[in-house]
C-alpha cells in the first residue's frame, strides 16, 4: 500500500497498513476513523486531528459530539497528500 510513495507522510502511509489490517477478532471492519484514530496513525495530538477533520480535508460525519472520518476519503487524501 505504501510502496512507491515518498513525503512528508510516507511513514503515516505505512502506519495506515498496519492499522487497517488490525482486526485480531475477525470483526468487520469499521468505515470510518475517530479523531483519536487519525491522531495515532499521523503522529499529531488530538487537538491538530480534530482541527484538520474540521478542515474539509475530507468527509467527516458527526455523531451526537464525535467526528467520524470516511475511512476511504481519508485514506485517499493522505495518498493526495503524500504525492505532493
Amino acid at each position: 500500500m505504501a510502496e512507491g510513495f515518498q513525503g512528508p507522510f510516507q511513514n503515516a502511509i505505512s502506519k495506515v497498513g498496519t492499522f487497517i489490517s488490525s482486526n485480531e477478532k475477525g470483526t468487520p471492519k469499521s468505515r470510518t476513523y475517530t479523531e483519536n484514530d487519525i491522531a495515532a496513525i499521523l503522529g499529531i495530538g488530538r487537538t491538530t486531528a480534530y482541527k484538520l477533520a474540521n478542515s474539509g480535508a475530507f468527509k467527516t460525519i458527526r455523531i451526537g459530539n464525535m467526528i467520524h472520518i470516511s475511512r476511504k476519503s481519508f485514506e485517499d487524501w493522505l495518498k493526495a497528500e503524500d504525492l505532493e
